[in-house]
């Protein structure tokens, strides 16, 4: 930007006032050489980065969307992953922290911006179709809902009710935090306990291998034995018909954890 850039930008701003939206892509690309500011400090030389982009943008009211590394060591505000000293941080009016784990389909938005009320973590997914993110939700409530799914998928594949423990191990999680949430899944209806420490799907569910009502021949119901109702297709509990559409009991839904739209 102290090569020219700076006035090249504002002119174009002049000439187009109708621009709401500059993406800089990446902020390594226009900043100034380091030869430049040699003698300044490095919260100094970070902060003058922005400097000339953020008076930009207020001059000709636009957005000007700066898009930046983060560094490799993870941190408890988010705002601190972005390399580089706070200058960064502090020359810029908002920060957007994107985290996404290595061979994952989803991420999460950090918001935590100045003039934001309320810091904010969202919840995306990569769509394939769109080659876009796609905003799922809150990231918290996204988290929760896929720690359930991983549960219903667990007793979903099971031909009979499931212990705890054994839920544990098909899920890959901690006992004592699938306990914790078997019993917050009871509570909202997603489970069943029908008798001490055992868990299975409720009844009446398409997806669900256990039919409490059904009697076999030997009196013996289906749901102690483990086998599939037959019966016509049903609401789902979550009220959605074949449960098609349904983000927890249908399997091809595009946002589930896995088997989402190709």
């Amino acid at each position: 930007m102290g090569q020219g850039g700076a006035e090249l930008l504002e002119n174009w701003l002049g000439v187009n006032p109708h621009g709401r939206l500059v993406v800089v892509d990446f902020l390594k690309r226009v900043r100034p050489l380091a030869s430049s500011t040699r003698n300044r400090s490095v919260y100094d030389a970070d902060y003058e980065a922005l400097e000339s982009l953020q008076s930009l943008a207020s001059e000709h009211g636009v957005a000007i969307l700066v898009l930046h590394h983060t560094r490799n060591l993870a941190a408890v505000d988010p705002v601190d992953e972005v390399s580089g000293s706070t200058g960064l941080s502090g020359g810029a009016n908002g920060i957007l922290v994107l985290k996404r784990d290595w061979g994952r389909a989803d991420a999460y938005l950090h918001v935590p911006g100045r003039e934001i009320e309320e810091k904010t973590e969202l919840a995306l997914r990569w769509d394939a179709d769109l080659a876009s993110w796609a905003l799922v939700g809150d990231a918290e409530g996204y988290r929760l809902s896929n720690e359930r799914q991983q549960l219903l998928r667990a007793l979903q594949n099971a031909e009979a009710l499931m212990s705890p423990k054994e839920i544990a191990e098909a899920a890959d999680k901690t006992v004592g935090s699938v306990k914790v949430l078997l019993g917050e899944m009871v509570k909202a209806g997603q489970v069943t306990n029908p008798s001490y420490g055992k868990y299975g799907l409720p009844s009446p569910n398409p997806y669900s291998p256990y039919s409490a009502n059904s009697e076999d021949e030997e009196g013996k119901s289906k749901e102690s034995k483990g086998t599939y109702d037959t019966a016509e297709p049903v609401i789902c509990f979550h009220g959605y018909p074949e449960g098609e559409g349904c983000y927890l009991c249908d399997p091809d839904h595009p946002y589930r954890l896995e088997g989402g739209a190709t």
